[in-house]
């Protein structure tokens, strides 16, 4: 039987320091890496790296936001921005949040002629942050 690990206990031991900032940042990033885990056991089969139809995903992370998992890497990404700032990292990360929403884009150009996908679309209005986008 494999071991598991607690991801949020072992956060609470590891950064239990005096340079608190930082270690929120880093406990966040744990955070958001456990988020990301989450949507993808939501899509079950239908992960892929590639977009294609491979059914329509409505429950798990996928109740509240269109793309969960592309919210969970924009979180790790801040996250490890605020620890990490610099001008070479900011335009690195505002380059692949722009490849991002291509993908996004093509996702969602790709699913727009399926029936299924938008009766969930006008149930899940929003894209990757809920309430704004």
């Amino acid at each position: 039987m494999p071991a598991t690990y607690d991801v949020s206990a072992a956060s609470r031991c590891i950064f239990h320091t005096a340079d608190h900032g930082r270690n929120d940042r880093l406990r966040h990033e744990l955070d958001a890496g456990h988020k990301q885990r989450f949507a993808k056991a939501s899509l079950r089969r239908s992960f892929g790296i590639l977009p294609a139809n491979r059914g329509i995903v409505s429950s798990g992370a996928y109740r509240c936001v269109r793309h969960p998992l592309y919210l969970d890497y924009f979180i790790a990404d801040i996250g490890f921005l605020l620890v990490n700032f610099g001008l070479q990292n900011l335009l690195v990360y505002g380059f692949q949040f722009t490849m991002q929403y291509a993908c996004i884009a093509r996702e969602e150009k790709l699913l727009a002629n399926d029936e299924r996908y938008c009766a969930y679309r006008s149930k899940v209005r929003y894209l990757v942050l809920p309430g704004l986008f």
